[in-house]
């Protein structure tokens, strides 16, 4: 989601707050990008989600952000005037039926999504070009006559992968010079790993959006997109074929992103030791050198687990005579009960992770970025989650990936999660 719709949405909730004054139990109806961020924003207002709503069955049984994901059938007495369901996707108008089908009163679904007129649609598709024209003129202004490479999503893990195939793409076409534009100061503190140059940070996901609607109209604009798919660009859409014959992250990436050969392998940043820092970072929170577990639980775009299984994973890890803490990158991530809230810059997130000797985390962008740790690392997939025509653990599987070779990768079942704690407790 662009961040103007998010502000929008965050608008529409405050404005709904007799809504939610008004029922017990809320859920939230699809499993979806757009459920999280309405997920987020509810939890601004802490207001907690009972269940995520799904009718794939392929999502039934997962979790999202810690909250379950069920069938509708599985709502006890899913009329009842305490229930409350929220709805932001473009199906709300199938969505909402089934629920009136059901025999909810229309006052207890809350849309939040509806969708733009199509006679704004030629306005706005003008405006984000003209848009676009100027923050494109201020970039060359600043940065004449060199590419503008963009990286126009907020995935730390998109980020660290073209890190490591960069150099490779810049060499096989001459370029000594260029810009490097990201959307978040997160996705530019990955970047600075490489020692990319003359990273520039947009002002808004939004302003990606613009410059890319001028680079569609526009045969003469410098810019070279650095990812397998951006929905604008009618000529950019292999998203359908990702998954498929092998053709995982790194394969998507290299091929058609870079259009680089199969010697292309990805290659990890050179880092300094910085043992001083990392000392500190160990003495600060009381952590064990070589000793200590990270628990890394919060992912945006795949699956996770729930707190009962990570408090029980803390529990038994600590009888094993672990200090073990939680990766807590945002405001909005708690540390898993009983366990440390450690926040690690990503320049000393491989050296913190080689002293403390261990991580299990939900595969996220955040295991990229530690791929090269000599750590310990359990990574986890939920043997359910597909991403387009593979599993995620397929597509995204680090090992496959040739960022690390030593990975232990687990996936687990949503319904026999605990049953994979003996197995990852064994790696330790």
């Amino acid at each position: 989601m662009y961040e103007a719709a998010i502000k929008n949405l965050r608008r529409k909730i405050s404005r709904k707050a007799r809504f939610f004054q008004s029922h017990t139990n809320l859920y939230v109806f699809g499993a979806s990008d757009q459920s999280r961020n309405v997920i987020k924003l509810l939890r601004e207002k802490n207001l907690s989600v009972s269940y995520i709503v799904d009718n794939n069955t392929g999502k039934q049984g997962m979790f999202f952000y810690g909250i379950k994901v069920i069938s509708p059938q599985e709502i006890q007495n899913i009329s009842d005037s305490s229930n409350s369901f929220v709805i932001c996707s473009s199906f709300w108008r199938e969505m909402t039926r089934q629920l009136l089908r059901e025999g909810v009163n229309q006052r207890q679904i809350l849309v939040l999504s509806p969708e733009r007129p199509y006679a704004h649609l030629l306005v706005y598709s003008v405006y984000k070009q003209i848009r676009g024209k100027h923050i494109y003129e201020r970039i060359i202004r600043q940065y004449p006559n060199r590419p503008i490479l963009i990286c126009p999503y907020t995935g730390t893990g998109d980020i660290y992968l073209i890190g490591t195939l960069l150099q490779q793409y810049l060499t096989a076409n001459n370029i000594y010079d260029y810009v490097f534009a990201v959307v978040s100061s997160a996705c530019k503190k990955v970047a600075q790993l490489f020692g990319i140059r003359n990273i520039i940070q947009l002002k808004s996901t939004d302003e990606c959006g613009y410059l890319m609607q001028y680079y569609v109209f526009h045969d003469d604009c410098q810019l070279k997109i650095l990812n397998d798919c951006w929905p604008e660009v009618y000529t950019n859409r292999t998203e359908w074929i990702r998954g498929l014959h092998g053709l995982n992250f790194t394969e998507m990436f290299r091929r058609f992103v870079f259009e680089l050969d199969e010697k292309a392998e990805p290659i990890a940043p050179a880092l300094p030791a910085e043992k001083d820092k990392v000392q500190k970072l160990l003495d600060t929170y009381g952590l064990k050198g070589e000793k200590t577990v990270v628990l890394s639980p919060y992912s945006n775009t795949l699956a996770d687990l729930p707190n009962a299984f990570w408090e029980e994973v803390a529990n038994r890890l600590k009888q094993k005579g672990y200090s073990v803490c939680t990766n807590t990158g945002k405001t909005s991530e708690t540390a898993v009960k009983g366990t440390v809230a450690v926040f690690v810059p990503f320049n000393l997130a491989i050296q913190f992770l080689n002293a403390a000797g261990g991580f299990i985390g939900v595969r996220s962008g955040f295991c990229d970025v530690i791929s090269s740790s000599t750590a310990k690392k359990v990574i986890l997939y939920d043997a359910n989650n597909y991403f387009y025509n593979c599993s995620a653990y397929e597509y995204f599987s680090l090992n496959e990936m040739g960022l690390c070779s030593d990975a232990v990768e687990i996936q687990y079942h949503s319904n026999q999660y605990l049953e994979s704690i003996d197995k990852i407790l064994n790696c330790f």
